[in-house]
């Protein structure tokens, strides 16, 4: 069973690694904010202070750790599983023994592989150029870095393939697909701290899956969380994901009986 999914992943590995120099000169261009934005930070802080209890280290550490997430981890399959609902092209795979919601799992999970691959380089060349401001965790940090990143890959995955069966819903979806990424890049700490957030909203963000993607693992990584907090995070990490799991499974049964009853 696993052996087929298998292949998926190596076909879509090296699809991308076909395309390697466009994703490389993404991978470039989409680093170019970032060093604009901690050219903001260092503007904003003042020598030996810090803000929110973060200092000017934490908050360069917290930006490119943040952009690596979003770089790698982000999928982008859901734009393929609308096109594929739309244009009658999901019928294909309902004919074949695979199951859908895996095929895509295996084939992001390739795709963020090259990823990390092509990335080296860019985020080699902003963390030389901030060489003084970076900071390295230590390896019990590292270790639970890690584990809370396969977390929020699953995560990440779950959120945008459950929006991606809106398509058996909705003729057009494509604007609320730009909507989830900029709200995303807002609730997941991914442009900016949490902490910098009101009280109230934070704590909302802090129950909702979104707090999990990215804010949680960089205080993992800047060593600010307690190890009851992080076991905490993984404990919703792995509810959220499981719920939208869920979700996934009733969307899907309802969802392919309006697509067959429409004779695709």
């Amino acid at each position: 069973m696993l052996k087929k999914y298998l292949k998926v992943f190596k076909i879509s590995f090296q699809l991308v690694f076909q395309y390697r120099f466009n994703v490389v000169l993404q991978m470039f261009f989409g680093f170019l904010p970032l060093i604009a934005l901690i050219s903001l930070w260092h503007s904003l802080f003042t020598d030996n202070n810090t803000i929110n209890g973060y200092s000017i280290e934490m908050m360069v550490t917290y930006l490119i750790v943040a952009k690596v997430i979003d770089t790698i981890l982000m999928p982008d399959m859901h734009w393929q599983v609308n096109e594929d609902i739309k244009t009658g092209e999901l019928s294909k795979y309902l004919t074949k023994p695979i199951s859908y919601f895996s095929y895509w799992f295996f084939n992001s999970l390739g795709n963020r592989i090259v990823r990390i691959l092509l990335s080296i380089i860019p985020i080699s060349i902003v963390i030389i150029l901030n060489m003084g401001y970076f900071l390295i965790p230590n390896n019990f940090n590292l270790l639970f870095f890690i584990i809370s990143l396969i977390g929020t890959m699953i995560l990440y995955y779950m959120i945008y393939y459950l929006v991606s069966l809106f398509s058996f819903y909705f003729v057009e979806i494509t604007s609320f697909f730009f909507t989830l990424e900029i709200v995303l890049e807002l609730l997941s700490g991914s442009l900016i701290p949490l902490d910098f957030l009101p009280n109230a909203l934070r704590n909302l963000i802090n129950f909702l899956p979104f707090g999990y993607l990215v804010h949680f693992n960089i205080n993992i990584y800047l060593n600010r969380l307690e190890f009851s907090e992080i076991l905490y995070g993984f404990t919703l990490q792995f509810f959220w994901s499981l719920f939208l799991y869920v979700l996934i499974k009733i969307l899907w049964k309802k969802g392919l009986n309006k697509y067959e009853s429409v004779g695709a």
